[in-house]
């Protein structure tokens, strides 16, 4: 379950326009955010929304070689058309795809049904990412 944030962190959130972006993107924007400057570190800006789009398209409109992008790309090239208003993948971490469902039975079904599968065909397309679960969750579409 996602952790509840203050007022003041979703309105920076939506200042910046990253109020309805996945996790990884949030995640992002925040370590930027607070990053600590120092001789070891190097200041960088906030993360933008436009930034993590370019991250997912790279350049010329070609995908990057990021395995987050790289996932995200899969999911939606993977994902049965029927699926799509039903869930959507979240965040990608360590060989784990976070997918949140609008219902529980919509989860249930896709675990019995389809995840085996999805999983299998992610694995042939793109052993690259080392995809090991689809972590079924129930929340936000």
């Amino acid at each position: 379950m996602a952790r509840k944030l203050s007022t003041s962190r979703q309105q920076t959130l939506r200042d910046n326009d990253l109020h309805l972006a996945p996790q990884d993107a949030q995640r992002l924007f925040w370590s930027r955010l607070n990053s600590t400057t120092g001789s070891r570190y190097r200041r960088q800006p906030p993360a933008t929304a436009a930034d993590w789009t370019e991250r997912i398209v790279g350049d010329a409109g070609r995908l990057s070689s990021d395995k987050i992008a790289l996932a995200f790309h899969i999911w939606d090239t993977v994902l049965p058309d029927v699926w799509r208003g039903r869930c959507r993948l979240d965040a990608y971490t360590g060989g784990t795809f976070l997918v949140h469902f609008d219902a529980a039975s919509s989860a249930y079904a896709f675990r019995r049904q389809l995840a085996a599968a999805v999983l299998q065909e992610i694995r042939q397309l793109a052993p690259k990412l080392q995809a090991k679960w689809i972590d079924c969750r129930v929340g936000r579409v």
